[in-house]
């Protein structure tokens, strides 16, 4: 399969698409593990297994364009970016593109304001000692002693006569008490204006959106039929929801395309999944001969909002035909990226 970019139905050729760095790690991851049939040969033989659809059998590639793609834009199992809006459209079902996936991440929340620091402890108290007495100072010098005085005592007057005592006055009388006042009769003052209301708060900036990537290889499927092939993959985050894509290739030691089918699932049964995937078959030149090939293409939305530890995907390949002593190997790659709400 082949991954390169198309045209947009408002894509201008004389500018390029800006991508930013998650699409470019999507795009280069694909680009590396993905390029194939390239040059092939004309298809000599198409067998399309179902997955609840028909997928007319054919050359897939996932295309990305300014803006949502056109009715006539790629063929039925094509996938479609649009760097406009961010979004993922596909597989390409009956010449009809179903509804676009978000790639962007929701807007996160404000973060909390942190608690105040405790109150510091108390120092030491600081330990003082009295200062020793200054020494006594020296003593005056005595004074001279004064002359006595001359001449006798005098002698002591009589004691003069005591005074008639007036007469008491007559009390005042106590004044009458005046009437009280008229109680006011004022009105209450009208309510005063609503105050406006203040401005809206700074948006909180956006959460980050996690993207989990990797290579895969399948063990040898040998034997009688049918045959199993089970691998682990992923590292997803608890409480995130995400869509994952698989591309997977198999070729068997006699060179012929295998009838297989595909299933994923996970140990954590707080995950929920919902897939859609297609098995082709057809000539491939991806070793540097001529070969028949098997490919797997799915997508699975993964619905981890319940989950409460980090958690892993399990993708299980069967093959119902007898395998010679090398076996089918399968080998490929997945991309799953953080999505807000699954409905």
């Amino acid at each position: 399969m082949q991954i390169g970019p198309e045209k947009g139905p408002d894509m201008s050729s004389s500018r390029s698409v800006k991508i930013t760095s998650t699409f470019i790690a999507i795009l280069l991851t694909l680009t590396t593990f993905n390029t194939v049939q390239a040059n092939a040969k004309t298809l000599k033989k198409v067998t399309i297994s179902k997955a609840g659809r028909v997928i007319t059998p054919g050359i897939n590639t996932l295309l990305s364009g300014k803006g949502a793609p056109k009715p006539t834009t790629g063929i039925n199992g094509d996938f479609y970016i649009d760097t406009k809006t961010m979004s993922i459209y596909g597989p390409k079902t009956k010449d009809k593109w179903p509804t676009a996936v978000s790639l962007k991440g929701v807007a996160g929340t404000n973060g909390t304001n942190g608690t105040n620091g405790s109150t510091g402890a108390t120092g030491a108290k600081g330990t003082a000692t009295n200062g020793s007495d200054g020494l006594p100072g020296i003593p005056g010098a005595t004074g001279a002693t004064g002359a006595s005085g001359a001449g006798s005592t005098g002698a002591t007057g009589p004691t003069g006569a005591t005074g008639p005592a007036g007469p008491t006055g007559t009390p005042g009388s106590t004044g009458a008490q005046g009437p009280t006042g008229p109680t006011g009769t004022g009105t209450s003052g009208e309510r005063g204006l609503q105050g406006l209301i203040g401005n809206t708060g700074p948006t909180g900036p956006a959460g980050a959106n996690e993207s989990s990537m990797g290579l895969l290889t399948f063990s040898a499927m040998i034997g009688s039929a049918p045959t199993a092939s089970v691998k682990d993959f992923g590292n997803f985050t608890r409480g995130k929801n995400y869509v994952v894509h698989l591309l997977l290739h198999g070729v068997s030691s006699d060179g012929a395309a295998k009838t297989v089918k595909f299933g994923i699932s996970s140990p954590n049964t707080s995950v929920i999944l919902t897939s859609d995937f297609v098995v082709l078959n057809g000539l491939t030149t991806r070793s540097g001969r001529l070969e028949e090939e098997s490919s797997i293409v799915a997508t699975i939305l993964v619905n981890g909002a319940s989950t409460t530890n980090e958690f892993y995907l399990t993708a299980t390949i069967t093959c119902n035909e007898l395998l010679g002593s090398t076996g089918l190997i399968f080998t490929g790659s997945f991309i799953g990226q953080e999505v807000g709400t699954i409905f």
